[in-house]
């Protein structure tokens, strides 16, 4: 069996981590509910294969494929920019008190406003996968991850 995936390219591993590690998904199943939302609508979108996901208090992972026919940095920022968005509504009318975690000052770029909150922590990590074997050790990190954090008795309880 040939470890390399040379016919299928554009895997990648994604971790996006919420701003100053506040734990906003572990407050209230609305905002896990969001990715998960999102997931499905930009899956279908940009048409990219979602080979596994885990929800973790404060930081999300995604192991995706986009077959080579979209940028993974388009994906991403068109995605987590309407998470954002949505999770400050969210918060606004369930946890305003949350929100304030999340502010920010924030200098406007030319053309553009300010953000006044942020829910993101800048940039994310993003790993190319290029063999099989490492697309599998993802997978498994990706599931012992709620287990290792404490969130769950066995890895099967998530």
């Amino acid at each position: 069996m040939q470890d390399t995936i040379e016919a299928i390219p554009a895997i990648y591993f994604i971790t996006k981590v919420i701003y100053r590690r506040v734990p906003i998904f572990a407050l209230d199943d609305r905002y896990a509910m969001i990715i998960i939302e999102n997931l499905n609508f930009y899956r279908k979108k940009f048409e990219f294969a979602l080979y596994g996901f885990v929800i973790m208090p404060d930081h999300y992972h995604l192991l995706i494929n986009t077959w080579g026919k979209h940028d993974i940095k388009k994906i991403k920022e068109d995605m987590n920019k309407y998470i954002a968005r949505q999770i400050i509504l969210k918060l606004e009318k369930y946890h305003p008190e949350e929100l304030l975690k999340f502010k920010i000052k924030s200098v406007p770029r030319k053309g553009h406003k300010a953000h006044e909150y942020r829910i993101f922590q800048q940039g994310s990590v993003d790993v190319e996968i290029l063999s099989l074997k490492k697309a599998i050790e993802k997978l498994e990190y990706m599931h012992r991850n709620p287990w290792r954090a404490g969130l769950v008795q066995s890895i099967e309880d998530y």
